[in-house]
């Protein structure tokens, strides 16, 4: 199994998509006080960068798979923001970390673990924590900060099928 993990916050809202969908100041005032549930039915995410995501890691023979920001698996089949089918199986991680543990960075090794992959990736503002460049070198596809599912990101993606 091949797996994509995503800061699906940073790709689907980023600075880039609010700035030149008109959604920015909607936006500011959801994020404080609303849930991820709330802030999709509310504002609009980039639903383009979405299916572009979509058909590059089905290209490269990828699952995908949510890490951080409170989006679940769930959340994105409720959304339909993907196809049941290309994202990674859930794992319940409560009995593998500690209760009030919410790294990121562990959550994901945790989940490859359990799903037995060492065939992953990772891409989002995640993949600015210095710990991929030092541990895990060539895993996070990194791409300009705030641009969302660029075409850098998409030709990342797409590379990383010969691999």
């Amino acid at each position: 199994m091949r797996i994509l993990y995503i800061d699906l916050h940073a790709l689907l809202y980023s600075f880039q998509y609010l700035q030149k969908a008109n959604l920015l100041s909607s936006y500011q005032s959801q994020m404080p006080f609303h849930s991820k549930e709330a802030l999709l039915k509310s504002v609009a995410y980039d639903s383009e960068g979405a299916k572009r995501l979509e058909e590059a890691t089905a290209q490269a023979s990828l699952l995908l798979y949510p890490v951080c920001g409170g989006y679940t698996r769930d959340l994105l089949i409720k959304h339909n923001i993907f196809a049941e089918s290309l994202l990674a199986p859930h794992v319940d991680l409560s009995l593998r970390m500690r209760l009030d543990d919410s790294d990121a960075v562990r959550q994901l090794l945790e989940h490859a673990s359990a799903v037995n992959t060492d065939d992953w990736y990772v891409c989002g503002d995640i993949t600015c924590d210095e710990r991929f460049c030092e541990f895990f070198p060539g895993r996070a596809l990194t791409s300009q900060f705030g641009d969302g599912v660029s075409d850098e990101l998409i030709s990342k993606i797409l590379a990383t099928k010969g691999r």
